[in-house]
């Protein structure tokens, strides 16, 4: 029997998009200020979490 095989779910295919979304929302962190820096990163972990992903949170530095 032939046929696709398909990653078991949380695998493969998950990575790549998680890597894509990284990718996109952190590929021109150079050069931003600290705030915009700040910003972009939010964003991106945000994305994640909306497709999924178990992120750590972070405790606000004071």
């Amino acid at each position: 029997m032939g046929g696709v095989e398909h990653a078991p779910q949380g695998q493969g295919n998950d990575t790549n998009a998680a890597c894509n979304i990284l990718e996109a929302g952190l590929q021109h962190l150079v050069g931003l200020d600290e705030a915009e820096r700040e910003t972009r990163i939010l964003d991106t972990m945000n994305t994640l979490r909306e497709h999924g992903a178990i992120l750590p949170t972070r405790k606000p530095q004071h």
